[in-house]
């Protein structure tokens, strides 16, 4: 009994026409199939027991929603890479020096003889203007020193003697006089010109040429 179950279910499935639906099926899933067929599905085409043809599909792994989405972000990436780059040229140009520096405007002084200076005094000529005080213990005789050993080389040169100026100018006009700062300046080079003047006239020529400097309160 069971030899012949087994023979009775063994004998349709070889029958040729079972074989037959059989290649029949793997041509046309083969010819139909196309895995990577962009923005379409594949459909495959079989047939049911009765014989009619049962199409379905099937949902290709790369849709053209992928893609949009793919695009976009490639299109946001390179967007921010210009933006990026544009912000690093902004900052170079910025970082560029064109024309001259806002430094320097008019002033009204009084030199080591008591005379009235302006900056118009100086048009025309090559000017070292150092702004000191004439209580200043290290930093300023040190630094007029080698202001006076400048223009000593310059003036030892052919063609440069008398050409550069020097002008010592105070920050500390309620104690350097006329009369302090020109024994101050005679112990640097000849042809310093000392200038002081009062408080508002100084504050004026600081902010003009951007000197910034703080009174110690002991000294108030």
């Amino acid at each position: 009994v069971v030899m012949r179950s087994v023979h009775a279910f063994w004998r349709p499935l070889t029958s040729a026409r079972v074989w037959g639906n059989a290649h029949a099926l793997f041509a046309r899933t083969s010819t139909n199939a196309s895995p990577l067929f962009w923005g379409r599905s594949t459909r495959a085409m079989t047939e049911t027991s009765q014989g009619t043809p049962d199409v379905h599909t099937v949902q290709s792994p790369v849709s053209w929603r992928t893609v949009t989405i793919l695009g976009i972000a490639g299109a946001a990436t390179l967007g921010y890479y210009n933006i990026l780059k544009q912000q690093r040229l902004n900052e170079m140009e910025a970082q560029r020096s064109i024309g001259r520096p806002s430094l320097g405007g008019p002033f009204e002084l009084v030199n080591t003889s008591g005379r009235v200076v302006t900056d118009k005094d100086f048009h025309g000529k090559y000017t070292i203007m150092y702004f000191g005080f004439t209580h200043c213990p290290d930093i300023c005789p040190v630094e007029l020193d080698k202001l006076t050993t400048v223009i000593e080389k310059l003036d030892a040169t052919r063609g440069m003697q008398g050409l550069v100026k020097p002008v010592f100018v105070t920050v500390d006009p309620s104690r350097d006089t006329v009369a302090q700062v020109r024994e101050y300046i005679s112990e640097f080079h000849p042809n310093m010109e000392g200038l002081t003047g009062t408080p508002d006239q100084i504050s004026k020529v600081t902010k003009a040429y951007r000197v910034y400097f703080s009174k110690d309160p002991r000294y108030e």
